[in-house]
């Protein structure tokens, strides 16, 4: 019995690392811009290390600012701790990709550039370079998923409750939060206008609400 129960731990541990061992990696070139900008690189890692069957990485060295930004993040939403592992920059071998690009070979932050043609990629870590990766087309088909992994830890929701009772809210299932992007794009002359903003605002409330088009 105790020889049987050596030999069945020895195949666990063994078949365990083997998987490990043949376990291949994919990493988005990492940017060290600000919280909103971390939020969809790493929804759209999600989406594109599923496609690939790949675990999402981040290669890092000692830099501090993504280390914290990512300490956030898993604070805030607990689960978004289970899809993705961070590797010292320095012992891993990467293999770089140019990665949605445009047709003059610069990155591009929103252009869409299908993943499906990396899967037979031989290398174990791989690196796309690109910026920001902000297209909702790497993720959307997963969308449930990325949805249940941005569910607010309990603090968080203590949190956001404790700052509404001082708004004098008491319910607040009838309030929506938009995020808009405004000031970051006032520089190419082409930041969103108030009364665009608050039509799209309104359109989306009808659709969450009352199911409108």
């Amino acid at each position: 019995m105790l020889l049987l129960c050596v030999i069945v731990n020895y195949v666990a541990i063994s078949s365990q690392y083997q998987s490990i061992q043949e376990q291949k990696f994919v990493a988005l070139k990492p940017n060290h811009e600000r919280l909103g900008n971390q939020l969809f690189q790493l929804a759209s890692g999600f989406g594109i290390a599923k496609k690939l069957g790949r675990t999402l990485y981040y290669p890092l060295n000692e830099a501090k600012t993504l280390r914290c930004y990512l300490k956030l993040l898993t604070a805030t939403f607990p689960r978004v701790s289970s899809i993705y592992r961070i590797l010292p920059k320095k012992s891993i071998k990467q293999a770089e990709v140019e990665f949605a690009f445009d047709e003059h070979g610069h990155r591009t932050c929103c252009r869409y550039d299908d993943p499906s043609r990396l899967i037979g990629h031989p290398a174990k870590y791989l690196l796309l370079q690109m910026s920001f990766a902000q297209n909702a087309r790497y993720f959307e088909e997963y969308l449930p998923e990325v949805r249940a992994l941005f569910n607010f830890s309990s603090e968080s929701r203590e949190q956001g409750n404790r700052n509404l009772r001082r708004l004098n809210v008491g319910d607040a299932t009838d309030f929506m939060c938009v995020h808009i992007r405004r000031t970051d794009f006032l520089d190419f002359g082409i930041g969103s206008d108030l009364n665009g903003t608050l039509k799209a605002t309104r359109d989306i409330a009808a659709r969450k609400w009352h199911g409108g088009n």
